[in-house]
């Protein structure tokens, strides 16, 4: 996300777009409609001079139907002079690679292909403790070693395995923000069955901090 506001704010200063604003669609919502026309045509419409992003495209692959309404919709894109919209897909390579090969109309459409590395386990836990800090619920810290635990659980779990290896592909902050408000629940679920057993677990250091067991670690 980070990325596409920040192309869109570019391409708006250096005039090929005339507004900042992000219309955002959902891979798996453009899916699940029998007819995504309607839908797109109305983002569309309220991207109209600004940006339309569509998120998880690997959600797509499965429905030529959806793939071939996207298509149509972006053919109506102005994308050339000032004033025109941007449309920018979001997947993985694989995703998108099959995206292309089942509609190759829409690659036809994005001559324009960047690769950004998604970030390690590490980085993501790094990520996730920062933002445990910033909670509007209230502070909260990572419990001693849960950062190494934590990143060897997302590497095994949602990688290619431990030894270091990273994450890859599906290393993203979506993946980070939900673990972390799993978490977050765990832990509320934690404390509530510890007050309904007797116990004030609020006058604990431990009820601030989060456990491997709020992140599922070895679960």
């Amino acid at each position: 996300e980070t990325f596409v506001r920040l192309a869109t704010c570019f391409l708006r200063a250096a005039g090929a777009i005339s507004r900042e604003e992000v219309i955002w669609v959902d891979g798996q919502e453009l899916a699940d409609k029998g007819d995504p026309s309607e839908l797109l045509a109305a983002r569309l419409a309220a991207a109209e001079h600004g940006c339309l992003a569509i998120r998880d495209v690997d959600a797509l692959v499965e429905s030529r139907e959806a793939l071939r309404a996207l298509a149509a919709a972006l053919g109506s894109v102005d994308g050339a002079g000032s004033g025109g919209t941007l449309a920018i897909l979001l997947g993985t390579p694989q995703g998108l690679a099959r995206v292309s090969r089942t509609e190759p109309a829409l690659d036809a459409r994005f001559p324009t292909q960047i690769a950004i590395p998604d970030f390690t386990a590490a980085e993501l836990v790094q990520f996730m403790e920062e933002a445990a800090k910033h909670l509007p619920s209230g502070a909260l810290a990572f419990e001693d070693k849960l950062a190494d635990l934590l990143t060897e659980h997302i590497n095994e779990t949602y990688g290619g395995g431990g030894q270091g290896k990273e994450l890859g592909e599906r290393g993203n902050l979506a993946l980070a923000r939900r673990l972390l408000q799993r978490a977050v629940q765990n832990r509320i679920t934690r404390l509530f069955n510890r007050i309904q057993e007797g116990e004030t677990p609020g006058e604990s250091p431990e009820s601030e901090r989060l456990t491997k067991e709020d992140f599922e670690v070895g679960a």
